[in-house]
């Protein structure tokens, strides 16, 4: 920023006349003069904000050096126009009021099997402070148009000419490649206008519609497949567990029986025998016995011996 010499030449002046007015011509003279250096003095002085680079322009002519960040003193004849060195952003989104327009501005481009697909990129930059004398002089004479003459062009023509080399599966397996081939294109392209590239963000790829509802139908058809396989596993597992349950089950019946026939017979054979002793008639009942403590029971009707 350039101090108000104006300001000094205007008070020198006032004064002047005042002491002129009250008679006092050597103060006055005097006055004039010191006036007169002090705006000459302050005509050299600048102030060059934190973020910031000057340019001296001299007669319509860029001149050296670039003044940096800080208090410089400079040719009283020379005006300085400042840049800004700060991180800069451009966005192109299809959404509108996100991007640097508000309308709706995204990139399409065509992949090498000839698919159309839109992409939201960002783009982070920033002025070369040792190019801004170039800048001024041979690309831009402020930000707005860097912006619209050089970032916005020259991002939208690289972004193009990489996704041509790519089919349209490749753009969304490759994505980090291609978000490093657009970064080492572009930072190479724009070093050449004094403009450093910091990154390059891939917001959004979106193929065509019809492609997009081809692959949401493949997506829910994927899904829906890989339900029946998981339901399909459970039935598999419950059916082996029924098939455990049943052999157990069997096996436990099948020792029961082994364990408990003999018994039973026995049991049985009891009962009967029981029921014939209550019979009127004599009768001896011999029981012989198995080594399982079952028999045969014999049934000697002794009116016949």
């Amino acid at each position: 920023m350039n101090f108000p010499a104006f300001l000094f030449i205007f008070l020198a002046i006032a004064g002047g006349v005042a002491l002129f007015a009250i008679g006092k011509k050597i103060f006055a003279i005097i006055a004039i003069v010191f006036f007169i250096v002090a705006a000459f003095f302050a005509q050299t002085l600048v102030i060059v904000d934190a973020g910031e680079v000057g340019i001296q322009i001299l007669f319509g002519k860029v001149i050296k050096p670039t003044l940096y960040e800080g208090l410089h003193i400079k040719n009283p004849l020379a005006r300085v126009v400042t840049y800004s060195i700060r991180l800069q952003e451009y966005t192109m989104s299809v959404v509108q009021g996100e991007g640097e327009r508000y309308h709706s501005d995204p990139i399409t481009a065509r992949t090498s099997d000839n698919s159309e697909i839109t992409i939201d990129v960002t783009i982070w930059w920033k002025v070369n402070p040792d190019s801004a004398g170039y800048i001024y002089s041979r690309v831009s004479d402020n930000m707005e148009r860097l912006r619209d003459l050089i970032i916005r062009p020259a991002t939208r023509a690289v972004i193009r000419d990489v996704f041509s080399k790519y089919k349209l599966d490749d753009c969304f397996r490759n994505r980090s490649e291609i978000r490093q081939m657009l970064y080492d294109t572009l930072a190479y392209r724009l070093h050449s206008k004094g403009i450093l590239v910091d990154d390059v963000l891939l917001r959004d790829l979106r193929p065509p519609q019809t492609v997009d509802q081809a692959i949401q139908l493949k997506l829910a058809a994927e899904q829906q497949l890989q339900q029946r396989y998981y339901e399909i596993q459970i039935a598999r597992q419950d059916s082996i567990k029924r098939v455990v349950e049943a052999g157990g089950i069997a096996a436990s019946q099948e020792i029961i029986t082994s364990q408990l026939s003999a018994i039973y017979n026995q049991w049985n054979a009891i009962e009967a025998i029981r029921e014939m002793s209550k019979s009127g008639n004599n009768t001896i009942v011999v029981i012989p016995t198995s080594p399982e403590g079952t028999g045969i029971p014999l049934i000697l009707n002794t009116d016949n011996q």
